[in-house]
């Protein structure tokens, strides 16, 4: 049976307003999936810089520059313990992008795409939702020396 032929179809009558593709199929919890999702179904929006999910509004602070030290568009998602298997409809429903997962199988995380800007906002409404653990940015770390008579764990500092 080919990819396609699971994949769920929409009537003709409701286009889609927004495709949602993870890119990698991770693990079983997480299959691979090409699903459009109405706009009307969305539970996230964007009033100009301020994220709205669920209801609940997260206004950017400020912290969002040029100069900061995680990489653009991605955040690491860690599931609570035994609801892996609702990343994958959570994602979908928020509108978001799985595009790897982290560990073995089943995953301990999973990197999720989100809108360069909106990191921040999206890691607190993340970090709100019930099957979520934790939402962290991912953040740049780079090799540093070590230091005579200094016991050093890990690849480095965070920048």
């Amino acid at each position: 049976m080919a990819l396609l032929d699971t994949l769920p179809t929409l009537p003709p009558a409701d286009p889609p307003a927004l495709i949602v593709h993870a890119q990698r199929p991770a693990a079983a919890t997480i299959p691979p999936v090409l699903i459009a999702m109405a706009s009307t179904d969305a539970a996230a929006s964007y009033q100009g810089d301020t994220l709205v999910v669920d209801g609940v509004a997260y206004p950017r602070d400020g912290s969002n520059s040029a100069s900061r030290s995680y990489a653009p568009g991605r955040l690491l998602v860690s599931p609570q313990p035994g609801r892996g298997g609702e990343i994958a409809a959570l994602m979908l429903r928020l509108g978001l992008t799985v595009e790897r997962a982290l560990g073995g199988d089943p995953p301990i995380g999973w990197v999720i795409s989100v809108p360069e800007g909106y990191e921040l906002q999206w890691q607190a409404a993340l970090k709100r939702q019930p099957a979520v653990a934790g939402a962290d940015i991912d953040g740049r770390m780079s090799p540093q020396p070590a230091r005579q008579g200094t016991l050093q764990i890990g690849p480095g500092m965070v920048r």
